[in-house]
């Protein structure tokens, strides 16, 4: 979670070079050591994409040997609500522009601003939806509202699970308990006696 969070503000740095960056609820103001300009970040909501999971994978040795387990690879989206903090409003319109008119030109946030694990699990950049077409509602709590419209911003990320080692060793041979002493006599022959034709009243 935390290296999805730090992709977004590298992203909005790199957008918003001249503005202040501020994660935390909307509900209340950024401080004031930022600056008169300085945009709102705030992760209200992670959920898992339905049916994101992806099959499980067994890895192998040269000798063809199963030597660990993969668990599915699970799709979470963060959902986030950007809002400016600016002397003027029109100054705060064009800060979340720049944001919507960077989002324009790529679909992704590119991988070389991705942190931890997020760099070997996303080489082609971290899904990014700016304005996304779903509106989700977002609960606002006391009576505090931000200054600015509020942009809604969601990434998609995948969770890589750790490989399990711990799998167990095939057996070399396998023991079933049965051996041959002899040659096997045939089986006895059955006579059985047929009925003679008879008459009854």
């Amino acid at each position: 979670m935390d290296s999805v969070t730090l992709a977004l503000e590298s992203w909005l740095r790199h957008c918003l070079p001249a503005a202040g960056l501020y994660f935390g609820p909307l509900a209340a103001p950024p401080p004031d050591d930022l600056g008169e300009s300085v945009v709102q970040a705030h992760l209200y909501d992670v959920r898992e994409e339905d049916r994101s999971q992806s099959g499980h994978m067994r890895f192998r040795d040269e000798n063809n040997v199963v030597v660990a387990h993969m668990q599915p690879v699970r799709t979470y989206q963060y959902s986030y609500q950007l809002s400016a903090h600016t002397p003027d409003w029109r100054e705060g319109h064009a800060l979340l522009g720049d944001v919507m008119r960077a989002s324009a030109g790529t679909s992704v946030i590119p991988a070389d601003l991705l942190h931890g694990d997020l760099r070997d699990s996303c080489p082609g950049g971290l899904p990014l939806f700016v304005a996304p077409a779903d509106r989700v509602a977002f609960p606002w709590t006391g009576a505090y509202l931000p200054p600015s419209p509020v942009l809604s911003l969601v990434l998609m990320a995948p969770l890589v699970a750790s490989p399990d080692t711990g799998v167990p060793q095939a057996p070399r041979r396998i023991d079933l308990g049965t051996a041959v002493t002899g040659r096997p006599s045939p089986a006895p022959r059955r006579s059985v006696r047929l009925p003679r034709n008879r008459i009854e009243e």
